[in-house]
């Protein structure tokens, strides 16, 4: 599973993957940003990720995460090494999707279990209330921060 979270809002996106190799992990996050921009009308300038190889190569040009970073103008950031509080917003997801959503579910088949998630995170986005955001979704925030824009 693989997931992006907006630094600002926390809006989250998040599908359950094959796999998490390099290639795999390039194309989820092209598919994240497109998800981003098409229902939110948002772009990154940057994301932000642990060290992993799936994330980074010993040469940038070689690596096709860091290589669709480039090609997007994306500035790719990572974590410090075992400093899991650096990227705390997507660590509080994975504690919150365990919680609400794996636990307390069980699932009939695969395509049961994505249907599934796709409600998670229509509740967790514009439904759930965080503490972090004095008891607002994370859709009220965007909104927010996108009235300050205009």
């Amino acid at each position: 599973m693989a997931a992006l979270c907006d630094d600002c809002t926390r809006l989250t996106y998040a599908e359950i993957l094959k796999d998490k190799k390099a290639s795999t992990l390039t194309y989820f996050m092209a598919r994240s940003l497109s998800w981003f921009k098409q229902i939110y009308h948002f772009e990154f300038d940057a994301v932000m990720s642990d060290n992993g190889s799936e994330f980074k190569g010993t040469l940038e040009r070689e690596h096709p995460f860091e290589t669709m970073c480039i090609e997007l103008g994306i500035r790719h950031l990572c974590t410090r090494p075992y400093r899991p509080q650096t990227n705390g917003k997507i660590e509080a997801f994975w504690k919150i999707i365990k919680k609400e959503f794996f636990t307390p579910n069980s699932f009939d088949s695969h395509d049961d279990m994505v249907l599934n998630l796709g409600n998670f995170l229509f509740e967790y986005n514009h439904l759930r209330k965080h503490g972090g955001l004095n008891y607002e979704t994370f859709f009220d925030k965007l909104q927010k921060v996108t009235e300050l824009l205009r």
